[in-house]
């Protein structure tokens, strides 16, 4: 949204990568087993793309580079979303 890299972007990547960060954060207050590692996962995968850009085969595939910016600028959005959970959770936990 703030790059104009792309000009007009017709991906849904970001909202996958938001979609799948807000779920992480759900699994992790329903108490799910590993959600804390996927949630790791999906933030090296975001480290590695900003540094070394996306999966040449996936460029190849989709014929376009890979919105490297839609990818985190959804994870972060799905991540914003998921505060009112974080904040519910945290006000009814037992002490």
């Amino acid at each position: 949204m703030f790059t104009s890299r792309y000009g007009l972007y017709a991906g849904l990547s970001g909202t996958l990568h938001g979609l799948f960060a807000w779920g992480i954060v759900r699994d992790m207050l329903g108490g799910i087993r590993f959600s804390g590692l996927l949630f790791f996962g999906l933030l090296a995968k975001l480290v590695y793309e900003v540094i070394y850009g996306g999966a040449a085969s996936t460029t190849e595939m989709i014929g376009a580079s890979v919105a490297v910016e839609a990818h985190v600028a959804g994870a972060v959005v799905g991540l914003l979303f998921a505060v009112p959970h974080v904040v519910e959770y945290l006000r009814t936990k037992p002490v």
